[in-house]
């Protein structure tokens, strides 16, 4: 009986390493961006932190719009144009893990998943909010905005 409790105890103690351990960002070929953000509870004390949003999801060169929610253990951000997290499948189109590096601390991840339903379109803030647009529109609008800072 005590080797039971010392095991478990021991177990207990490796799971924040086993949960950290081998989160490599390579691993994680998406580029998700945060667009949107709403909470729906935040319990630092028990590090619970849900919330549902709006992101757009890229895939080498396709993007999608994708609506969320997620229940994990830290919270998301939103993200700079530049500054994706790194998202994988858990389930396409259903399970997304993206992992969020740990503030002050060299290669250490947090890895969350969300719960997505991804839309045809892409999403477009401007105007005091946000909007899908058609793949096709996107593309215009792309090449259009590109051309424009070409000359």
């Amino acid at each position: 009986m005590m080797i039971r409790v010392s095991l478990f105890i021991a177990g207990l103690l490796l799971l924040p390493a086993l949960v950290f351990a081998g989160k490599n960002p390579q691993d994680y070929p998406l580029k998700v961006h945060i667009l949107q953000q709403n909470w729906s509870s935040h319990n630092v004390r028990y590090n619970e932190y849900r919330a549902t949003g709006r992101g757009n999801l890229w895939d080498g060169d396709t993007v999608h719009a994708f609506d969320f929610s997620y229940d994990c253990t830290f919270g998301l951000t939103r993200t700079a144009r530049n500054l994706p997290y790194p998202g994988k499948w858990k389930k396409n189109d259903l399970r997304l893990d993206v992992l969020a590096s740990e503030i002050g601390k060299n290669e250490k991840y947090h890895e969350c998943e969300l719960k997505t339903l991804v839309h045809p379109g892409v999403y477009i803030v401007g105007g005091g909010g946000i909007s899908e647009m058609s793949q096709e529109d996107y593309k215009a609008w792309k090449k259009k905005r590109e051309n424009d800072q070409q000359q």
